[in-house]
């Protein structure tokens, strides 16, 4: 059964992660998150995705 969650750009946090990201270049500090966060994020997203095609149970690979 699909549910719709309508999401508004005004609600969404990129105002927010962009300053973060730039605030990161400027004092050259690390982003938040990383990008090992940020790929395991789309790793799963993914999994998500594909284990609800299919039906069956997916492995999420963390290597990378």
């Amino acid at each position: 059964i699909p549910i719709m969650i309508p999401v508004t750009v005004k609600d969404h946090n990129v105002a927010s992660e962009i300053k973060d990201f730039c605030m990161a270049i400027i004092n050259e500090t690390p982003a938040s998150p990383d990008g090992r966060e940020g790929a395991s994020t789309v790793a799963v997203c993914s999994a998500i995705v594909e284990s609800a095609a299919t039906g069956e149970k997916v492995t999420i690979n963390y290597n990378f």
